[in-house]
Formats: structure tokens, C-alpha cells, sequence
């Protein structure tokens, strides 16, 4: 299967996440810790060599090729990893990496 070099992680939902579960947002960003963890051994499973973590605090505007992923940051599991390697390998390579 073809796998990207780098992949970008925007963990978006971490205090939308918290205050659906009535905690507070520090507790979302607290349980946004360990999805980028396991993200982290994933990648490095696979040989995906770089990874970037970009984090911000506003609503984010999305282009090009990005997998985007409908549940929030602290939510994050394995399927969804494997699930947007599956889409990157069906994208043209034109598209990047």
C-alpha cells in the first residue's frame, strides 16, 4: 500500500467535545492528548516519517487534499487512521506527497 511521507493533524473539537460530555474544556484538551499519541504509533508502524501537529482555537477553512474527519479530536481511533491512509491511497498523485 502506498503511505505519505508527512501527514498534517489538525485535532480539532477537543472544547466542543468536553462541553458535550459537561466538562471543562480543559478536560477536552486533557483527553486530546492521547489520540495524538496513538496517531503517533501508527504513523510510526507504517514508516510515515513526519508528522505536524497544528493547533488553533478558531473554526477552521479547509482546502485541497485533506481527509477530514466528522467526529471530534478526542474521539480519535485506529479505524479512523487506517480509514484516511485507504483514502490517500485512492487520491491522485498529483495531489501531493
Amino acid at each position: 500500500m502506498r503511505t505519505p511521507k508527512h501527514i498534517g493533524i489538525i485535532p480539532d473539537g477537543n472544547r466542543r467535545w468536553a462541553e458535550e460530555k459537561k466538562m471543562t474544556k480543559e478536560k477536552g484538551y486533557e483527553n486530546g492528548l492521547d489520540p495524538g499519541l496513538i496517531l503517533f504509533r501508527l504513523c510510526k508502524e507504517v514508516g510515515i516519517k513526519e508528522i505536524t501537529y497544528y493547533g488553533f482555537t478558531t473554526d477552521k477553512f479547509i482546502y485541497s487534499d485533506f481527509y477530514v474527519l466528522d467526529d471530534y479530536w478526542p474521539d480519535f481511533n485506529p479505524e479512523h487512521f487506517y480509514n484516511a491512509l485507504k483514502w490517500y491511497n485512492e487520491q491522485d498523485v498529483t495531489l501531493g506527497g
